[in-house]
């Protein structure tokens, strides 16, 4: 039996954080390293990225009350991974 954390979910939906996150910067995610104002030394490890002009942009954004996203994440919650953890409530 395979643990469920290792388990692929198959989403039933489509979810527009793609969208949110390419309102955000104003560019296609894919371009996005286009954009950038400064230049950034090859990240090899873990957590050496938290100062980068996206990364500030996006949690500064988060942290004011982006409803738009937070909406977008509690419905992910609610009906994906609530269901597939068997479970009917959470606090999200």
């Amino acid at each position: 039996m395979v643990k469920k954390h290792l388990q692929k979910i198959n989403i039933n939906k489509d979810y527009n954080f793609i969208s949110i996150v390419e309102n955000l910067y104003n560019i296609e995610l894919k371009h996005l390293h286009t954009k950038k104002e400064k230049e950034y030394e090859l990240f090899t490890e873990i957590g050496k990225d938290y100062e980068t002009e996206f990364h500030n942009k996006f949690y500064n954004k988060l942290r004011e009350g982006w409803e738009e996203i937070q909406t977008e994440y509690d419905n992910f919650i609610i009906n994906e991974i609530l269901p597939f953890l068997n479970l009917e409530d959470a606090m999200v």
